[in-house]
Parts: structure tokens; C-alpha cells; sequence
């Protein structure tokens, strides 16, 4: 079944308990009356007065959280957790939509498919969360970010408050550069789709190519 810790629709006791454990595991918990149903009981459920209760559960699932900056500032908790896959680096451009969202005012920020430079610092303070939780991310993965009025909005109309960011990241656009001999940016290569296949390109092979653009600048 779902349960929601510490929500107080149970026994203190088992709430005290669940949160030790990790998942896959299968424990017993034996809860004294005090943490239980106290002297009084629960007749409905068939618990007489002043009952020690025993447990044993298995946790199956629990979404998995990150304290980003390990002061309880900005904690990342995992909304959709994609097959394995490589995580953005911090020079990486990447697509994605996010949400801000901001305590008694509602959705104040948000963009779809956008594309985002990691530490192009693009939205302000929060681009510094935002960066933090996709070098953390896998394409695919979805997220959920609570961060205190420090990590959000330092001032102006929503200074002071709590805000969480939404964040699913949907592509990554890996960029290498091909120059040859020393490393100088003449040719850079961004990968806008990720392909299938693994044979390798050598000189004199004769492949086949769609050009879909070309710009000059």
C-alpha cells in the first residue's frame, strides 16, 4: 500500500521506523503501546488496550532524494527515474521544460523544451540550482527541487519565499571539438540526436548524409 510518512494517518511508531529503512528491505518493527495505540486501543481493528504491536514490512519503493548543496537548502527529490544514460557535463547545452513555482503566488517562471547552457547563468540565482540538479540528471529523468528563500529569490516581489523548480531533461547536446592538432574551437561538433549505430567513419568511406541546414556568420 502507499504511505506518506509522518502524514499522521498511522501509528507514530511505524512512521519512526519506515524512515530507517532502505529500499528492498524487509523489516520488523515492535512498537510499545506509547508509539502505538496507546491504553485505550483500536476496537475497529481488533487492538486491545495497552497492545505491543509487531510489524513486518518491506519497503518496495521510495523516491530517491539529494540535498544539492548539503544544507537543506535545495533538496532534489526523484519525480521519474529514466533507464541508465550519461549525465550532462557542466559545458553541456541541454533541452528542457521547468517550472517555478513560488509559496502563495503560484507559477511565476516556465519554459517547454527550451534549450539551456549549463552555467550560462541564464535565469539568475536559480540557473545555479537549476545547473546543479541536470548534472545530477539523466536524459528522460524528471525532478523536483524545494529550495529555501537563499537558494531562490534573494530579492524583489518573491524574496523570502519558498520555491520549487520542476525540471525534466529531455535531450542532451554534446558538444566536442574536432579541431585537428590543438584543441581551438575551429570545428566544433554538436550532437543534436543521439544515433544507433557504432560503426566508425575513416577517411575515403563514402556515406550517405541529409544536410537539413547551413548558415553563414
Amino acid at each position: 500500500f502507499l504511505y506518506k510518512v509522518g502524514a499522521g494517518d498511522f501509528i507514530p511508531g511505524f512512521a519512526l521506523g519506515v524512515k530507517t529503512m532502505r529500499t528492498g528491505e524487509r523489516a520488523q518493527f515492535i512498537v510499545a503501546p506509547p508509539y502505538a495505540y496507546g491504553e485505550e486501543g483500536n476496537e475497529a481493528l481488533g487492538v486491545p488496550p495497552s497492545s505491543t504491536l509487531v510489524f513486518e514490512a518491506e519497503l518496495v519503493k521510495c523516491p530517491a532524494r539529494e540535498d544539492l548543496f548539503e544544507d537543506g537548502g535545495a533538496v532534489k527529490l526523484v519525480v521519474k527515474d529514466a533507464p541508465d544514460g550519461r549525465h550532462p557535463r557542466p559545458s553541456d547545452e541541454v533541452q528542457i521544460t521547468y517550472k517555478v513555482t513560488v509559496t502563495d503566488s503560484g507559477v511565476v517562471m516556465n519554459q517547454t523544451g527550451g534549450v539551456y547552457k549549463l552555467g550560462g547563468e541564464q535565469i539568475g540565482p536559480l540557473g545555479r540550482v537549476i545547473d546543479k540538479a541536470l548534472l545530477t540528471m539523466k536524459r528522460g529523468d524528471e525532478v523536483l527541487v524545494t529550495c529555501q528563500p537563499q537558494y531562490a529569490f534573494a530579492a524583489g516581489q518573491y524574496a523570502g519565499r519558498v520555491a520549487t523548480i520542476s525540471i525534466s531533461l529531455e535531450e542532451i547536446f554534446e558538444v566536442h571539438d574536432m579541431s585537428l592538432g590543438k584543441r581551438d574551437n575551429t570545428v566544433l561538433r554538436k550532437r543534436i540526436k543521439e544515433g544507433s549505430g557504432k560503426d566508425r567513419i575513416l577517411d575515403l568511406t563514402t556515406v550517405a548524409l541529409v544536410v537539413v541546414s547551413v548558415t553563414a556568420g
